[in-house]
């Protein structure tokens, strides 16, 4: 996530394209499909070098709950060893 956060801060299109479609995959298989429209779209403005409104709204979604799926993890491994 870090490195798609920082390719999106400096606006390198093709590391988000990039990272954006690696990510939809994992998730994909890891949590569902919920993320991958937004995972899409960001992958879709990114080959048109664009990141418009609704892309890093898709992005701040994908973050929040990437985020907190690492924080449960990290809790139900302190709980469980």
């Amino acid at each position: 996530m870090e490195e798609l956060d920082n390719a999106i801060n400096e606006r390198n299109y093709k590391e988000i394209k990039m990272l954006a479609h690696k990510l939809k995959s994992s998730t994909a298989v890891t949590i569902g499909k919920k993320l991958m429209p937004h995972f899409e779209l960001l992958e879709e403005k990114a080959i048109k070098d664009e990141l418009p409104e609704n892309a890093l709204r898709s992005y701040q979604i994908i973050k929040s709950i990437l985020s907190k799926g690492i924080s449960q993890l990290e809790q139900l491994l302190e709980t469980s060893y």
